[in-house]
């Protein structure tokens, strides 16, 4: 049996305010707590991104497939490795109990 709930219109209005404000702290609460996890890993990609960019060889006007394989390739390996590593990482700071960056690789 569904129990019927008599509200006034004030009412509705002051509960639904209270359920987007309590939606907005949750959604803050969460994005911050993400915020310092991506901040990690582009740390950790742009220390190893910086040296191979500076060495990527010039672009060859008209051949895509040279300029994908000469300097994209590069920048993907680069991202990849990084990547794989962050993502061991954090599963053995959940692992062991650990913060993230207790258990970082050493770059």
């Amino acid at each position: 049996m569904v129990k019927k709930v008599i509200t006034t219109p004030e009412k509705a209005v002051e509960n639904f305010r209270s359920g987007v404000e309590a939606s907005r702290e949750l959604w803050a609460s969460r994005t911050l707590a993400g915020a310092g996890t991506w901040e990690t890993w582009y740390k950790l990609v742009f220390k190893e991104l910086v040296p191979v960019l500076e060495t990527l060889p010039e672009k060859v006007p008209g051949d895509h497939r040279a300029n994908y394989v000469n300097r994209g390739g590069p920048v993907v390996d680069v991202i990849k490795d990084v990547s794989q590593a962050f993502y061991q990482a954090k599963l053995r700071a959940v692992r062991e109990g650990k913060r993230l960056e207790a258990v970082l690789p050493a770059r």
